[in-house]
This record gives C-alpha cells, structure tokens and sequence, in this order.
C-alpha cells in the first residue's frame, strides 16, 4: 500500500502548497504534521523557511507498517525528529536542509538514508548512526563538520556520499569506522581537523584535494589506489596505517607537527619528495619497503629515526645516513644529534662507502646508528 498525505493547520494563517509527501505501507494512525509559511510562530519559536517546514512529526505512535517514506519538499524540521517505523528501510529527504531539534528516531531497519540537501550533520544524527544498520548514507550537501566530529562506527555502511565537504574543522574530526565500505572519497576536503576514518575494506581512499589537517591517521588494510597527493601540513601526529598500499606516496607533504608514522607491509617504496620538517620521530614499519625517497632540501627531523624488519636496498640505506647527516646545523637545517637511527633487521642492505662514511659523522655528533 502506499500514498500521500496532505498539510495539516498553518500556524500564522497563509497558504500552502502541497509538499508532496509520500510514503509505502499502512498507517496505523495519521501522521501529523504542520507546513509553515515563510515565516511563522510555532509555540515559543520563530523559524524562516524558502520552502515548506515540517514542525511536528509523528514520535508516541508506532508506525509498523511503513515501509518508506519520503518528505517531498520540506526544507526545515522544526524540533526533533521522533519517527517511530521499526520496519522503515527506506527514509528520504530531498529537500531538508535543516533541523532544529533532536534526530532520534526509532528506525532499527533503516538500511537508506537520504539527506542529500542538508547543510549540516544534524544533531544526534552520529550518535543515532552507531547504533543503525543503514548501508547507503547520502549527506552530499554538507560542505563543513563545524562543531561535533563526525565519528559513528557503521558496520553496515556500503555507501557514502559527502562530496560537497570542504572542511572539518579544528577541534573536531572526519573519525568514522566503516567496516564494510569498498571505496572513500571526499574529492573537495580542503582543510581538516583531525582525519582519522577507519575503513578496512575500502581498496580506494581519495582525498585529492586536502592540504592541511592536524591529527592524520586514516587505517585502509586493503587500500591499493589512494591518493593524499595535495597533503603539505599534519599539524599533529602523521600516522597513516594502509598495509596494502604497495607505491606509497605522499608528494606533497612539508611538515608534520609531531611524528611522521607509516604502517604499510605492502608498500615497496616510499617517495616524501616535499618533507622539509618532522618536529619529532620518523617511524617506518613496512616489510617489503626497498627504496625511500627523501626531499634533498630535509630540514629538520625531531626525535628517532626508524625503518626496521624492511628490505631496503643500499642506496636507499645510504641515502637515508647522507640525508640525516646532511642536517648539520648550516643552510636553515637543525642539526641532527644525540638521536637513534635504527635501519636494523630484515633483509635490509649493509651501508656502502657512502653510507658508512655518513654513519661515521652521524656517531660524531652522538647518534646511535644501528644497521645491518
């Protein structure tokens, strides 16, 4: 079965145009609700509206029998949102951009969730998100997470669409866990606070457009095409974990406010072509990592320096000596003392005369070097 409803009284008087709801089911009561004119007084509130406003919606009666419902064009939910339809697979609002209230819906079989005009993460939507079973999540209008971090765990999720996210801002994070998602992209993210997403089954992660963030540590086990190559600045910890990522690759990266980690067993090269500045250790744990490509113009590494159990060729061995030792206090680097190189294990190569002759200078200025 399925249907329409039409507008209930309006609040202020004015007209109303039909916002063309419908749905797919029985109804075992009306649903109630009430569509506002452009302006309008709801009980204590006064909200605005381009289009129509849903104000009140069904939330003490059960709704067993809907399958599907879709808002038409309501563009504002006034209040909270309370459905009570725990066989509702199917929720779709084209047109809502925003809700004032509480999202809290009794919806356990929600497997579709249509957002696709809302300018915001609605409040409660996360929390009401780690408890759901919802495969496909559309929010392809939000352009800012600006106050609440978007970080519910979706085991079921196989779908989403936050195309139009162009920042995450400090203090909050893009730290959601996704089990089940096969692909990530957020093609226009510029700027983030943290972005630290776990996505295990995802084979593409693309955030081609981001340039700065804070805390970064996305986990991608079974990532193979990714793609950070706008990233210049981690303002915290760099800790990317993506261990099937075989010709990693971060080509624009300058700094990193903290450490720079990378977990990849996979990866066979390494290229940080940009990197002038680590404020603290380079840890690299990678078995199958041969060559490790470092900016001739490095400035400063902070704390240790780690690639241990990896594969790494000669000249990458000799490389990595000549560059740390290379940072000797003249040409704007910080000179490298009193740390720890550890180059040790696996089937890493020994240091050729070049090497050796850097390993030397690098113990000159109290380092412990430590290679195979």
């Amino acid at each position: 079965m399925s249907g329409t409803y039409g507008p209930g009284p309006v609040p202020g008087g004015g007209s109303v145009t039909d916002p063309g709801i419908t749905y797919t089911g029985a109804l075992s009561s009306p649903l109630r609700y009430v569509i506002g004119p452009s302006t309008a007084v709801w009980d204590t509130d006064v909200f605005t509206s381009s289009g129509q406003t849903l104000i009140e919606v069904p939330g003490n009666t059960e709704q067993a029998s809907l399958t599907a419902i879709d808002y038409g064009t309501i563009e504002i939910i006034q209040g909270g949102f309370t459905l009570d339809a725990v066989n509702l697979t199917s929720l779709t609002m084209p047109n809502v951009k925003h809700q004032t209230g509480t999202w809290n819906p009794l919806l356990p079989a929600l497997t579709t969730l249509d957002l696709s005009a809302a300018v915001g993460i609605f409040s409660g939507l996360v929390t009401w998100l780690d408890v759901s079973v919802v495969e496909t999540l559309d929010l392809s209008s939000v352009p800012i997470i600006a106050s609440n971090s978007f970080s519910p765990t979706m085991p079921s999720l196989a779908s989403l669409d936050m195309s139009s996210l162009t920042t995450v801002a400090d203090g909050v994070g893009l730290d959601f866990v996704a089990a089940s998602l096969s692909s990530v992209s957020f093609p226009a993210l510029e700027t983030g606070g943290s972005v630290a997403f776990t996505v295990d089954a995802a084979t593409v992660v693309s955030l081609p457009a981001l340039v700065s963030c804070s805390y970064f540590n996305p986990t991608a086990g079974a990532a193979t095409t990714v793609d950070f190559s706008a990233l210049e600045t981690a303002t915290a910890d760099f800790n990317a974990v993506m261990a099937s990522w075989v010709a990693a690759s971060f080509p624009a990266l300058v700094t990193c406010g903290t450490s720079f980690i990378f977990e990849g067993d996979a990866a066979t090269s390494l290229s940080l072509a940009a990197l002038e500045t680590v404020a603290a250790g380079f840890t690299v744990t990678a078995a199958s990592l041969v060559t490790v490509s470092l900016n001739a113009g490095l400035l400063s590494i902070g704390g240790n320096f780690s690639i241990t159990g990896a594969a790494l060729s000669q000249a990458s061995v000799n490389a990595i000596l000549v560059r740390l030792a290379a940072l000797d206090g003249t040409g704007g680097t910080t000179s490298y003392d009193n740390m720890t190189v550890n180059l040790s294990g696996g089937t890493s190569a020994t240091p050729g005369a070049s090497g050796l002759t850097a390993k030397t200078t690098l113990e000159g200025r109290g380092n412990t070097v430590t290679v195979n």
